[in-house]
C-alpha cells in the first residue's frame, strides 16, 4: 500500500466517518463549539484500512488537579486520547494472543522470551485533524496558499484565542542570562534510579560561566539583558493566557540541557539538540517600499520548558524560537503535560506502546505514517518536530531506533474543527470541554470532562470509585496490564526472574522494570535536554482489582 496523498484522504475519510457514526454525546454544540479529532488506523494488506481507536479533545488539567491515585486523565488533547485508547486495543489483542486464540495483529508468544510481535504486514497510522500543538505548529504563514477559502488565521493558536496585536513590549527581544552552567550534576534524569547519567554532558560548552540566549532572538536589535538565576528560571511559570508568573511547582521534576541549548554548541561525546532560528534566511519576508521587511508565523500556546530556551516574543516571525520542547497551556493554571509535538517525537523513538507493554512485546510498536487533516500545515515543521529533533541519538537497545514515518496531509476538512465551525457561525465559538474515547473492543464510547467520566457526581465517586474512572486513565490501563501479567504468570517471563516485582508492586515499579525502554528513554532524554517530568509520587499506585 503506497503511503501517498490518496492514502491520506482514505484515512481521513474513514476517521471522519467513524466520528460521525458515534452518538451525539460529547460532540461540540452545533455552531458554538469546536474540537479536534485523532485516530489510530490499522492496515494489514493492500486494501484493508480500519480505525482501531479514536479520541477528541483540546483540554489539559492543571498541576493542582493531578491525582496520586492514577484515576485522572491528565492530558485530553485528541492525539493523546487516541494513543491511550490504542493501548487498550493492544492489551485486548495481546490477551487473544496469549489465550492461543487468533489475534488479528500479534503472533503467538515465542518460546525463548515468551513475547509476541506484530504479524508481517501489520502497520499503524496516526491521524489528526490538525497539526499537533507545540513545535510542529510554528512555521511561516507565507507557506499557506492565499487562495484558500477557509480562515487559516483562526488556527494561529489552535487551543486558545487569537493573539492580540503586538504591543511595545512584544517588540523588544528578550535575553536570558543564566549565571551558572547546567552540568551533569544539575540534570535530573527521569530514570536516575535505574541508570547513571553520562558525565561531562557540557564539558566542552564554551560559555560555562555565562550563557546568553541572544542567539535565539529573532530580531536583529539588541536590548538590555534580563538577569535570571538558574533557580529563577526553574520557577518561571506561564498561565493559560500567556502571561508569566512565579512559584512554579517545586514537586515537578525537570531535566534540562539548557547550557547547550542556549549556546548551540556540541559536546565532543554528545550530539545535543540545536535550536533553529526563524531568521530572514529561513522565513520568507515580504519587502514593501518604505517599510521594514515583514513576515509572520503560526503560533502555539505551548510554552517552553523552564531552562530549555525561551521565546523572544518579538514582532511577527520573531515571536517564537523553533526546536524547543514545550508544556501545554492550561486554563489559568499551568499544566505539566508536554506538547503533542514533543510526545510524538518521543513515540517516534521509544514506540507508542509505553514501558509496561514492552514486557510482552519483542519490539516497540511504531507509527508508519502521521497524517494531518486539511489545516495550516508545514512538511518541514512536522519533520523537524517529530523526526529531526531526535537525530543523532545512538546506542539504543535492540529494537529501538529513530523511525521515519511518512508525514502526509489530507485535503479533507473536519466538520467540527475550529475553522469549519467559525465559517458557519455568526457568534463566538469556543473549544468543547468534553473528550470522546473509543477503541475497537469498546461497545459504547466514553465521554470525559476534566479528566473524569462526564455526568458523575462526587457521591458517585465515593460510592463506586472504579466506575468513576475513565477507561484510559493510568490506573485502568495498569489494571489491564496486571490482568495480563496474572494470566501469563510472572514466572513465565525469563527477563523478570531476577527482578523484585510482584503482583503487589506499583505502577512505577513495573515501568522501571522495563529495562530496555528505560535505558532508551535515558539516552533520548539526555539528547533532548529539556522535558517536564511529573512527580514520581503520582505513579506509585497499585492494582486494586482481582484477576478476571
Amino acid at each position: 500500500m503506497e503511503l501517498d496523498e490518496r492514502f491520506a484522504d482514505r484515512v481521513a475519510d474513514l476517521c471522519y466517518k467513524k466520528y460521525q457514526s458515534l452518538p451525539k454525546k460529547g460532540k461540540p454544540q452545533k455552531n458554538k463549539e469546536w474540537t479536534l479529532l485523532s485516530c489510530v488506523c490499522l492496515t494489514r494488506n493492500a486494501e484493508e484500512i480500519r480505525v482501531v481507536s479514536l479520541g477528541t479533545g483540546t483540554k489539559c488539567i492543571g498541576k493542582s488537579k493531578l491525582s496520586a491515585d492514577g484515576d485522572m486523565v491528565n492530558d485530553s488533547h485528541a492525539e493523546v486520547i487516541a494513543r491511550r485508547a490504542f493501548l487498550r486495543y493492544l492489551y485486548s489483542e495481546l490477551k487473544e494472543a496469549y489465550s492461543r486464540r487468533k489475534s488479528e495483529i500479534f503472533t503467538s508468544a515465542d518460546s525463548t522470551h515468551n513475547k509476541c510481535r506484530l504479524k508481517p504486514g501489520v502497520q499503524f497510522h496516526l491521524f489528526s485533524s490538525h497539526t499537533p500543538c507545540g513545535d510542529a505548529s510554528i512555521f511561516p504563514k507565507d507557506a499557506i496558499p492565499g487562495e484558500e477559502e477557509l480562515d487559516w488565521d483562526s488556527f494561529s493558536w489552535q487551543y486558545g484565542r487569537k493573539r492580540k496585536s503586538d504591543t511595545e513590549s512584544d517588540l523588544k527581544p528578550k535575553c536570558l542570562k543564566v549565571e551558572e552552567c547546567l552540568t551533569s550534576s544539575d540534570y535530573k534524569s527521569p530514570n536516575s534510579d535505574l541508570l547513571n547519567l553520562q558525565e561531562g554532558l557540557h564539558s566542552n560548552c564554551p560559555k560555562q560561566s555565562e550563557h546568553c540566549v541572544s542567539d535565539l532572538v529573532l530580531s536583529p536589535k539588541e536590548t538590555s539583558t534580563e538577569k535570571v538565576t538558574k533557580s529563577d528560571s526553574d520557577n518561571i511559570k506561564t498561565d493559560g493566557e500567556g502571561t508569566e508568573s512565579s512559584k512554579y511547582s517545586e514537586s515537578s521534576d525537570h531535566f534540562t540541557n539548557a547550557a547547550c541549548l542556549i549556546c548551540n554548541k556540541h559536546s565532543k561525546d554528545d550530539e545535543h539538540l540545536q535550536v533553529t532560528k526563524c531568521t530572514k534566511e529561513n522565513v520568507p519576508f515580504t519587502e514593501t517600499k518604505g517599510q521594514q521587511p515583514q513576515s509572520d508565523i503560526f503560533r502555539t500556546g505551548a510554552k517552553p520548558v523552564a531552562g530549555g530556551g525561551e521565546d523572544p516574543l518579538g514582532e511577527g516571525a520573531g515571536y517564537h524560537s523553533v526546536g524547543l520542547f514545550r508544556i501545554k497551556p492550561g486554563r489559568g493554571e499551568r499544566t505539566l503535560s508536554m506538547s503533542c509535538s514533543d510526545k510524538m517525537a518521543r513515540w517516534n523513538v521509544l514506540g507508542c506502546q509505553g514501558a509496561c507493554l514492552c514486557h510482552f512485546l519483542q519490539a516497540p510498536v511504531y507509527f508508519s505514517s502521521i497524517i494531518i487533516g486539511r489545516c495550516p500545515f508545514s512538511q518541514e515543521a512536522m519533520t523537524r518536530a517529530v523526526i529531526t529533533r531526535s537525530s543523532g541519538v545512538k546506542d539504543l537497545p535492540d529494537g529501538f531506533h529513530i523511525t521515519h514515518p511518512a508525514i502526509l496531509q489530507s485535503n479533507k476538512t473536519f466538520v467540527d474543527g475550529k475553522a469549519s465551525v467559525e465559517k458557519n457561525s455568526t457568534g463566538r465559538v469556543v473549544p468543547s470541554s468534553a473528550s470522546i474515547i473509543w477503541f475497537n473492543s469498546m461497545e459504547t464510547p466514553e465521554v470525559i470532562n476534566e479528566g473524569k467520566p462526564q455526568g458523575l457526581t462526587k457521591k458517585d465517586y465515593l460510592k463506586n470509585p472504579e466506575k468513576a474512572r475513565s477507561k484510559i486513565c493510568s490506573r485502568e490501563i495498569f489494571h489491564c496490564f496486571m490482568d495480563l501479567v496474572k494470566f501469563v504468570q510472572i514466572e513465565n517471563f525469563p527477563h523478570l526472574k531476577s527482578s523484585n516485582v510482584t503482583h503487589n508492586s506499583s505502577y512505577f515499579d513495573w515501568k522501571m522494570t522495563s529495562k530496555d525502554y528505560q535505558q532508551s528513554w535515558q539516552i533520548l532524554g539526555a539528547h533532548y535536554g529539556s522535558w517536564s517530568q511529573k512527580p514520581r509520587d503520582l505513579l506509585k499506585f497499585t492494582c486494586d482489582v482481582k484477576s478476571k
